[in-house]
């Protein structure tokens, strides 16, 4: 599932996020220092979408959270 795409990106600044994939390389390289359990929560959920436990929708869905929890400047749903 590594090559699973999301059907509606994530645009973070002017970042595009459009699969769990690049959720996760986001979430380590990019994330600030404070990391709450909405960020557990989601790293976890997109961990299980990558070797396909879990849909790349739910990986989106928690993602998004992480991000409204952590006061990040995002939009969801554009395309």
């Amino acid at each position: 599932m590594l090559t699973a795409r999301w059907i509606r990106p994530v645009r973070i600044g002017d970042a595009w996020i459009v699969s769990p994939l690049e959720a996760h390389n986001f979430m380590m390289t990019e994330w600030p220092n404070s990391k709450s359990l909405k960020f557990a929560a989601a790293h976890l959920s997109i961990l299980a979408a990558l070797d396909g436990r879990q849909s790349p929708e739910d990986a989106r869905g928690q993602f998004v959270n992480a991000l409204k929890d952590a006061k990040l400047d995002y939009r969801a749903g554009l395309q």
